[in-house]
């Protein structure tokens, strides 16, 4: 994982905590179709995330 992070230019902690926001917002969307607003705000957090990680890479 070290070896990843460094790659994506991320120290652990913050690669960690990426993950995690990233298995949340799976969760999240196998949920939203029984809870729309969910899924909207879901999906828009899943489409910004490339975006916000970008420069970094």
């Amino acid at each position: 994982m070290r070896r990843s992070a460094a790659h994506a230019g991320f120290s652990v902690p913050a690669y960690r905590v990426i993950g995690g926001l990233e298995v949340a917002g799976a969760a999240a969307a196998a949920v939203g179709p029984a809870v729309p607003p969910l899924g909207i705000l879901t999906g828009a957090g899943l489409l910004l995330m490339p975006g916000c990680s970008w420069p970094a890479s």
